[in-house]
Formats: structure tokens, C-alpha cells, sequence
């Protein structure tokens, strides 16, 4: 089960800037598999100064879990696996510079 690419880019273009200040290339969902097992990192730009990583965990999963039954399951999950979690740091770039809702991390790359 996953969520849709327009679900991560509304709380990336909206809900999180709203809530915690920033624009949106300040914020970014990176996925990347540990030990089997996958993993979301919340990526939150230090431009955009102190926030409580709990506060936007939280967030993330409750706006996830307004959508509908399905998000609601989905959420669940997340939040029992600690799947997402929020880290600190620039967002990553594609080659040309453009900043997406989604990075997915090659199992190569450390992010």
C-alpha cells in the first residue's frame, strides 16, 4: 500500500510550509530501504530554523490519515513501524537542480 506522488507534494507544497514556515524546496520525502525494510525520511532544510521533529512527524501522519480509510491504514502502519522519520538537512537535487516531493535513494547512496 502507498501513498500517491500528489499526496507528498500537497504536504510538501502546502501543509508543511504552512505549519512550520519555509517554502516548499525547503521540504522533501526521501525513501530508502534499511535492513529490508523501508524507510521514509521527512527531509526539513535547516533554512527553515527550529521545529519539533516530533510536531512534524505528527503532522505528516495525520494529514496522511485524512485521507480516507485507506490513509488511515497506511498511517497506522507508518507510525507502529516508525517508518518516517524527520531529518535535517538541504534536500536533494536532481542533476539540473529542481527539487521533488519524492527522492527515492539508490541502494548506493547514503541520505
Amino acid at each position: 500500500m502507498n501513498f500517491l506522488a500528489a499526496d507528498l507534494q500537497e504536504l510538501v507544497d502546502t501543509v508543511l510550509p504552512t505549519r512550520f514556515g519555509g517554502a516548499p524546496t525547503d521540504y522533501q520525502f526521501a525513501e530508502r530501504e534499511v535492513g529490508g525494510l523501508p524507510r521514509v525520511e521527512v527531509v526539513v532544510s535547516p533554512r527553515v530554523g527550529h521545529v519539533e521533529e516530533t510536531e512534524v512527524r505528527e503532522t505528516v501522519l495525520r494529514h496522511l490519515a485524512g485521507l480516507g480509510q485507506g490513509g488511515r491504514l497506511m498511517a497506522g502502519l507508518w507510525d507502529q513501524g516508525e517508518t518516517v522519520t524527520v531529518v535535517r538537512r538541504e534536500p536533494h537535487a536532481t542533476g539540473v537542480g529542481k527539487i521533488l516531493a519524492l527522492h527515492v535513494a539508490e541502494a548506493r547512496e547514503s541520505i
